[in-house]
């Protein structure tokens, strides 16, 4: 296929070798696998239906989990609880333990719209977010119990979405 000239101005249409690439390092942070090449091959990926179908097979592999490294660099997180830290005498309960709850929470928040496939509101508008006991208890949530992160279901509309989020 013909690429269109860098020189021209306007929309086009990629052609289907780089939007398969495009499309795998993005997802994936990984060259493209079989399936892509074989469907980019058969010029099968600027079919709508196709291109949601890999999409969202790509979004269940355990690959995607490189969106993890896109969302801490978008928002900003990565930094929060090493070079960025709060005031320890407003804040004496921070702790290395609830930074990283923090950081998990906006990751697994972000990761679950990508992966099943919710609408892009509700990365400002939710009710449920990712939450453990240290965490839970630093939003004075009750009920949540263990290190483990578990979504959970809020009651409170203010805490819903990324900017209710300790990390952000």
């Amino acid at each position: 296929m013909i690429e269109t000239p860098a020189e021209k101005k306007g929309a086009y249409r990629w052609g289907i070798m780089k939007m398969a690439a495009h499309l795998s390092y993005f997802l994936w942070a990984s060259t493209p696998d079989e399936e892509l090449l074989k469907l980019a091959s058969e010029s099968k990926l600027h079919d709508e239906a196709i291109l949601r179908q890999q999409v969202r097979r790509m979004l269940r592999d355990p690959r995607a989990r490189s969106l993890q490294m896109v969302c801490r660099q978008w928002l900003g997180i990565r930094p929060l609880g090493t070079t960025i830290r709060p005031d320890a005498r407003l804040f004496p309960e921070f702790k290395d333990d609830l930074a990283e709850a923090m950081r998990e929470e906006t990751v697994q928040f972000y990761s679950c719209i990508m992966r099943e496939d919710h609408s892009v509101l509700e990365i400002i508008d939710s009710n449920y977010t990712f939450l453990n006991e240290p965490l839970a208890a630093h939003y004075k949530i009750d009920g949540i119990k263990g290190t483990q992160m578990q979504r959970v279901k809020l009651d409170d509309t203010r805490r819903g979405g990324v900017l209710g989020q300790a990390s952000i």
